[in-house]
């Protein structure tokens, strides 16, 4: 009896099909995460403003942050799980939507718990982004194409914190914050109607038995208007955007270990560059502050993968956002606690001490290029 060991070519057209769903998964994750990203830091825009109206104190402008970014981080696992079991196009256009009325009901608030609202609802739909967008990634592209695809994933989301809030900067100028945060707010809920149409079906992921700032009034600023701050934050995005794509090359070329360790001192010193700086030489310094800054993040991102099979990597992914997205959620009340208790440069200057103290734990990364030599 002969068996053949004949394999089936590919067909054209299931080839074709094969590249548009990859075109379109790729996009719905970039698109969404732009938007989200861009959410996100819409609201460090927007705490100046709130501080200003409510009178707040350091503390309380860190914890409305909190707010956003807290239930974000706890609701990271539970999104994952849902997807799992309703579909993730579902559940990320419903996310999208929520996110998108966060902002609309902050426009619309007469008051300062309709704010607190909205910014919960916003974080409960912003934590459907990270893990169901790089599932996406991950699940189109494999092997050595899933690095560059990641890259622009997470490229995507530093084009997003450089767009909205140069938008809503540019918006203030010209309207107040309540009619101009309702206008971007109404962009997410459109987003979340294309995002229900667009992304393409994604099969159960298979069960393996075996795989058990604060800017008031007070002295210790830079003096900078509201429009200046948020101008500041466009350069740190922009920069941050570069870097991510940037610090991908240097990964592979360095090895993460090297690349993380280069761009966490360089994020030490650089902010504490900008507390030494007057503003005009701050807006100078920043866009290099954002590359190490956000750069870095592209190979830490891309090592995850290195630690689970293919099948458990949306849980992994999950678990991860949920740390380090909780990790910058407690940071900006601790920061705020801080700021109030020793002042904004001393709060700095511990800050920069914490990035320091990271860089060993860098060296105990797996270091993919090693890996696969062996």
């Amino acid at each position: 009896m002969t068996i053949s060991t004949a394999v089936e070519p590919v067909r054209p057209s299931d080839e074709a099909a094969a590249k548009r769903g990859e075109r379109r998964a790729l996009g719905v994750a970039c698109g969404a995460h732009m938007l989200h990203d861009g959410y996100t830091d819409l609201v460090w825009v927007a705490l100046p403003i709130w501080q200003a109206e409510f009178g707040l104190n350091y503390a309380v402008v860190g914890l409305l942050r909190t707010i956003y970014s807290g239930t974000l981080a706890s609701l990271q696992i539970p999104a994952a799980a849902i997807a799992a079991r309703i579909g993730a196009g579902t559940v990320l256009s419903a996310g999208t939507a929520l996110a998108g009325l966060c902002y609309c009901l902050a426009g619309l608030s007469s008051g300062f718990a309709l704010l607190v609202l909205a910014l919960f609802l916003g974080g409960v739909g912003a934590a459907t982004q990270h893990p169901i967008g790089s599932a996406l990634v991950m699940r189109a592209f494999s092997g050595a194409r899933s690095l560059k695809a990641f890259g622009a994933y997470n490229f995507a989301g530093d084009v997003g914190k450089v767009l909205l809030p140069a938008t809503a900067t540019s918006l203030l100028l010209i309207l107040p914050w309540r009619p101009a945060y309702t206008m971007l707010g109404l962009a997410g809920i459109v987003a979340a109607m294309v995002i229900a149409i667009l992304t393409p079906t994604v099969a159960p992921e298979p069960h393996s038995p075996s795989a058990k700032l604060a800017l008031g009034e007070r002295g210790e600023g830079k003096g900078a208007a509201v429009t200046t701050a948020g101008f500041a934050l466009t350069l740190v995005f922009i920069g941050g955007a570069a870097g991510k794509l940037a610090c991908g090359w240097i990964g592979n070329w360095l090895g993460n270990r090297a690349t993380i360790a280069i761009c966490q001192t360089l994020t030490a010193v650089g902010i504490v560059v900008v507390l030494l700086l007057p503003v005009q030489l701050t807006l100078v310094v920043l866009p290099f502050v954002g590359l190490v800054l956000n750069g870095v993040t592209t190979v830490i991102y891309g090592s995850v993968p290195n630690y689970a099979a293919p099948e458990r990597r949306t849980h992994l992914l999950s678990v991860f956002y949920t740390i380090t997205i909780g990790a910058a959620a407690v940071s900006p009340p601790v920061a705020g606690f801080l700021s109030d208790l020793i002042g904004i440069p001393g709060t700095i200057i511990v800050v920069s001490t914490l990035t320091l103290a990271t860089i060993p734990f860098a060296f105990l990364l797996k270091d993919p290029r090693r890996t696969a030599s062996v």
